[in-house]
């Protein structure tokens, strides 16, 4: 099931980026293939004058205007072409409360409404990618290391942000592809120096003129990296659970996992809480080859490992025998530990949640009923002869 949905996440974002990039025209919000109409009037001959514009950008001065927003007067035509306005937008400013009410005719407001579609429609799929890809390449590429994984899921949600950049048209009178008004640190940028100048004679502000353009991006454009690498880590950890592999025979062991050399484990008799060696293993059907310090194969064992749980595995032969000991302190249980042995006669043991200790004995309950306690649990190892019996 986890395998199914990561790939229906990755074709819904691959047909979501696809139709962003490709398909969708100006005053379209593309969701998957399924294009949803703004702002705009199908019938508009102004709209589709506009949409069918193959005339390039060029560049072109920007019109400050260094306007007190509260109380301003703004002309009633269009801010962008000129012609008599039908709606209209609110631009507030990024720092401060004021806001300023742009007039549009129909055909101009759809681009204009269209540039902030354009920007939450890159936050969305760079998002849904960033998300899509963490989740499935640890799957898809079960050995990628974290670090592998962090790039892949960072490029895969930078890729929507270069839409923001994606060269635009547009044709007389319209003064611009986007937003015609826009605040900057200096005043309002109006794309149209006629309706810049009227809107200075109207509040008697000052006007002039500037190279500055409007920004494509927004700060929301980091949502989609940063939420990437906050989840990167964690898909990577909760498909690669813990192998605790530990040597009781009396030589080195070398330790594979599908051809994969994972582990040299040195060989230990007694129980100690750093014996062995932690290995993160990919999750499913694993084969595990134990080789000596030749080469030579000494067993293999097909597993399945599980994720977000951890694991212990002790290849070889031997005499051991493990159990776990719960114990519980204070109102939280008896002061005797209660024992549940690992099934005999495998290698390769799925270990219960929650364990506080390996291969150490828990701190003995003191005598002391007052308290509300707990319990502690341990993962203990000794020879089956002397093992404590099952309760």
């Amino acid at each position: 099931m986890p395998i199914e949905a990561c790939r229906v996440a990755l074709l819904l974002s691959g047909f979501f980026f696809g139709a962003l990039s490709s398909s969708c025209r100006p005053g379209f919000f593309c969701l998957g293939v399924i294009p949803l109409r703004v702002v705009a009037d199908r019938q508009d001959p102004r709209a589709a004058s506009v949409a069918t514009d193959v005339s390039p950008e060029s560049p072109r001065e920007i019109w400050l205007v260094s306007l007190d927003p509260t109380g301003a007067l703004v002309p009633g035509e269009c801010a962008c072409c000129g012609e008599p306005a039908a709606a209209s937008r609110v631009e507030r400013q990024l720092v401060g409360e004021g806001s300023l009410i742009v007039p549009y005719c129909r055909a101009c407001h759809r681009h204009a409404a269209a540039s902030s579609t354009r920007k939450l429609a890159i936050v969305l799929a760079s998002s849904l990618l960033a998300l899509a890809l963490a989740a499935g390449v640890p799957i898809a590429l079960p050995w990628a290391g974290v670090g592998a994984l962090l790039s892949i899921v960072l490029i895969g949600a930078l890729l929507p942000l270069g839409l923001a950049f994606r060269r635009k048209t547009r044709r007389a009178p319209h003064t611009t592809v986007g937003r015609a008004v826009w605040w900057s640190p200096l005043g309002a940028a109006c794309s149209s120096v006629r309706w810049a100048r009227r809107l200075a004679d109207m509040n008697g502000a000052a006007c002039r003129t500037s190279t500055e353009v409007e920004t494509r991006l927004s700060p929301w454009m980091v949502a989609g990296p940063m939420l990437g690498l906050v989840v990167a880590p964690f898909a990577h950890w909760l498909h690669h659970p813990l192998v605790r592999i530990v040597n009781l025979t009396e030589h080195e062991l070398v330790v594979s996992v599908d051809g994969h050399q994972v582990a040299r484990v040195a060989p230990t008799s007694v129980e100690h809480p750093e014996a062995g060696v932690e290995a993160q293993i990919p999750a499913g059907r694993r084969r595990f080859q134990v080789h000596d310090r030749q080469g030579r194969l000494l067993e293999e064992d097909g597993v399945l490992v599980r994720s977000g749980r951890q694991h212990l595995y002790a290849p070889g032969d031997h005499d051991k025998c493990f159990w776990i000991e719960t114990i519980g302190y204070g109102r939280g249980g008896p002061g005797e530990p209660e024992v549940t042995m690992l099934p005999a006669n495998r290698h390769f043991w799925l270990l219960p949640p929650g364990l506080d200790t390996w291969f150490d004995r828990a701190p003995r309950s003191p005598d002391d009923w007052r308290a509300s306690g707990g319990q502690l649990t341990a993962l203990r190892q000794g020879g089956c002869a002397s093992a404590p019996a099952q309760e």
